[in-house]
């Protein structure tokens, strides 16, 4: 079975500053799921996967890594109190603005959330201005006002690489969140790798990036 995900975007100000906290308890809801819950059962192979570029080439990596204690940050939602999802949306949201800074990437899981209506909810509470105008990718609106789309309509046989969600316009996505609709069985795809841009640009040739923090263009400023 192909998976089926939805996204929606959040826009805030280019001069926008995340909190620099520590991560928080603001609720008894939240507990954090431990690394290994986390590792799926089967290793998505990345070395010779047909439609990725670069994938042939030498020092490809041959597994995509496994998840690591604190990237990505997740954790299970309980809802004792029998709280709507509106509500709940709302504690998710107060705990990712408290702990961003120190955790990029959180997972929610155990939310009262299964259909396409669900993710519409939340995109919703969250009160944010959500757009893809300017965006490349073929996508399926589903909701206007809440900006939720497919995650992509591109085959299934394609891969799309890692990238910084349209960097290439002045007031890029703050924030992303992705909805599993229908998750795939093991092997047939699905994954939604993440990076951590720090680490990437550690890893360049200080030459090429050297190239790229001299361009004038904003766009190639963006894209390194």
């Amino acid at each position: 079975m192909t998976s089926r995900v939805l996204t929606t975007f959040w826009r805030v100000s280019p001069g926008f500053k995340r909190p620099s906290r520590a991560l928080s308890s603001i609720t008894s809801i939240f507990e954090t799921i431990p690394r290994e819950e986390l590792v799926t059962k089967f290793k998505s192979r990345l070395r010779d996967r047909p439609f990725l570029p670069g994938s042939t080439g030498g020092g490809f990596p041959e597994f995509l890594a496994e998840p690591r204690d604190s990237f990505p940050h997740g954790v299970r939602v309980h809802n004792r109190n029998q709280s709507s999802l509106a509500e709940l949306t709302e504690k998710c949201m107060e705990y990712m603005e408290e702990n961003i800074a120190h955790s990029p990437a959180i997972l929610f899981r155990d939310l009262p959330a299964k259909t396409t209506e669900d993710f519409i909810t939340i995109a919703k509470t969250s009160q944010m201005n959500r757009s893809y105008i300017g965006g490349t990718g073929y996508r399926t609106l589903l909701d206007e006002e809440s900006g939720v789309a497919t995650g992509t309509d591109d085959p299934p046989e394609l891969t799309a690489e890692p990238h910084n969600e349209m960097s290439y316009i002045p007031n890029f996505p703050a924030k992303v969140f992705f909805f599993m609709l229908n998750e795939a069985a093991d092997g047939c795809g699905g994954e939604t790798p993440l990076v951590k841009n720090t680490e990437l640009i550690s890893k360049l040739d200080p030459d090429v990036l050297r190239k790229f923090e001299e361009k004038t263009d904003p766009i190639c400023a963006i894209y390194a």
